[in-house]
């Protein structure tokens, strides 16, 4: 985009929301370095953390609400992502959320040794 508009910068705060890591990605891009993907791990990883900071921040009933939609954001693009949405439409405490997020990493780690002991 920079290089072929000449524009000073880019907006890239809502899509960082589901996608921390985009910052350094874009950053990479700009120095022509190629970084690998985010792991499954690493996702889930950043998912709990963003729970509980926005437990402490938010508080137990309102992040339960925003998480509903938030969450999802994460999972873009991952396998199965619309099963973990309808999942956590009616997220009611941050215990139920945390098994959520497990369950669904626990779901994708299992597809991937599958396909890895097929192949």
């Amino acid at each position: 985009m920079i290089t072929e508009t000449e524009c000073d910068g880019i907006m890239i705060e809502r899509a960082a929301i589901g996608n921390p890591w985009i910052i350094s990605q874009v950053l990479a891009g700009i120095a022509n370095v190629n970084l690998p993907p985010v792991s499954f791990r690493k996702r889930f990883e950043v998912m709990m953390q963003y729970l509980d900071a926005s437990v402490r921040y938010c508080g137990e009933e309102k992040t339960c609400y925003m998480l509903r939609s938030r969450l999802g954001w994460f999972s873009k693009g991952l396998p199965h992502s619309s099963k973990f949405r309808d999942s956590i439409k009616y997220i009611s405490s941050r215990g139920e959320a945390a098994a959520l997020i497990l369950a669904y990493q626990t779901m994708l780690e299992s597809c991937a040794a599958e396909r890895i002991k097929q192949a």
